[in-house]
């Protein structure tokens, strides 16, 4: 086991693997937990990702190697351990192509500790690498299992970034309404630095889509401006972005109404910068 760490951290994952494989043989060993573990390591290391993926596999699923070290000749769960696994095990996943059954072998495979926090993971590192369609299935699949508010907006907020990206508006529009239908409940008035993150992210999707469509506006373009002023009704620029949109679509009515709430906004705001002698004058 010594030999085979020395060589793992040396980055001699070959000779590592070894001598890892020799622990794993000796039945009286106390660590064959780590050396399973490291084998699997070793050949992600090597660009062997399948038999990495197994080795994590047969970790998580074999009683006896369920933790690092036995203590006294008996092998106790080491739930630290198998989350470490699970996580490691959700990073190599992602190193190919992912489908939803991967999200719910890890899922299943996971500590319960573990399960959706692995779940997410994933989803953001297959969406990080450029596997938007598989993104969208992750993150709809862990959507179903979310019970937290503020999670939910972020898993819908993600999918409608996600949808927006493979150009499926109607799709990316309902991720967005149920996005901000939850907001209130969820968030509300919240003023934390993960709010106000969230609440630029919705923004910035409605002023990209707007952006896409600029010479024709789309329902769903239109309607996501509805839901994003009724939950954010003070914000003129975006009143007035939403009255630009009613115009192109010669909806003139509601294109008069809004460029005047937005007037009336953009004056309360000079009001409130103003300084008090020019308030005054």
């Amino acid at each position: 086991l010594a030999l085979a760490e020395l060589a793992f951290k040396k980055r001699d994952y070959s000779q590592a693997k070894t001598n890892y494989l020799k622990v794993l043989a000796i039945p009286q060993a106390s660590s064959k937990g780590l050396a399973a573990y490291r084998v699997a390591w070793s050949d992600f290391n090597q660009g062997n990702l399948d038999p990495a993926i197994e080795g994590l596999k047969k970790v998580l699923t074999t009683p006896e190697l369920s933790s690092r070290s036995a203590t006294g000749g008996v092998v106790q769960v080491d739930k630290q351990f198998q989350e470490e696994v699970s996580r490691d095990l959700a990073t190599f996943l992602a190193r190919r192509s992912v489908s939803t059954e991967d999200a719910k072998l890890l899922y299943e495979l996971s500590p319960d500790t573990a399960k959706l926090p692995n779940l997410i993971y994933l989803a953001g590192e297959v969406e990080r690498l450029g596997q938007v369609k598989a993104a969208v299935d992750l993150w709809r699949f862990s959507q179903e299992r979310q019970s937290k508010p503020r999670a939910k907006v972020e898993g819908h907020l993600r999918i409608a970034q996600l949808e927006m990206e493979l150009k499926n508006s109607k799709a990316a529009g309902q991720e967005f309404d149920l996005a901000m239908n939850l907001w209130g409940g969820a968030i509300g008035q919240a003023e934390d630095d993960q709010a106000k993150e969230m609440k630029a992210r919705l923004r910035k999707l409605v002023l990209d889509w707007n952006r896409q469509e600029k010479k024709a506006p789309s329902d769903e373009l239109a309607a996501a401006y509805r839901v994003y002023l009724k939950t954010f009704p003070q914000e003129a620029d975006m009143t007035l972005w939403s009255a630009q949109v009613s115009r192109e679509r010669k909806e003139y009515a509601d294109a008069v109404s809004l460029y005047n709430k937005g007037a009336e906004l953009y004056s309360q705001l000079a009001k409130v910068s103003a300084k008090p002698e020019e308030k005054k004058v």
